[in-house]
């Protein structure tokens, strides 16, 4: 019952904030037929923080804003481009190919 209430409190959060729910980021992530770490490295989190936020930890506000951009094929290439510098010419080539299939 108690983590019942705990779950729920976290929904509220991020409804209230529009963070969006770990079945939410993992489905954005396979839009794109992303790995984790693909999809960390356009977004500009750690290694393992997409992985981390598809488990069920909870992002930050400006983070969880930036996870919901990236539903957007249109937003995901804008931070594509910014990362060209992060991720290597090879990665964004197939990454806009996936964009573009979708």
């Amino acid at each position: 019952m108690e983590m019942a209430n705990i779950n729920q409190v976290y929904n509220q959060y991020r409804d209230k904030y529009g963070i969006p729910l770990p079945e939410e980021i993992i489905g954005i992530r396979k839009k794109y037929w992303s790995a984790n770490s693909e999809m960390s490295a356009i977004l500009g989190f750690g290694a393992n923080e997409y992985r981390n936020y598809e488990a069920g930890e909870i992002p930050s506000i400006s983070k969880g804003r930036l996870i919901q951009l990236a539903k957007s094929p249109i937003e995901l290439k804008k931070l594509l481009l910014l990362s060209k510098n992060t991720i290597g010419e090879s990665s964004i080539k197939k990454a806009n190919s996936r964009i573009e299939q979708v």
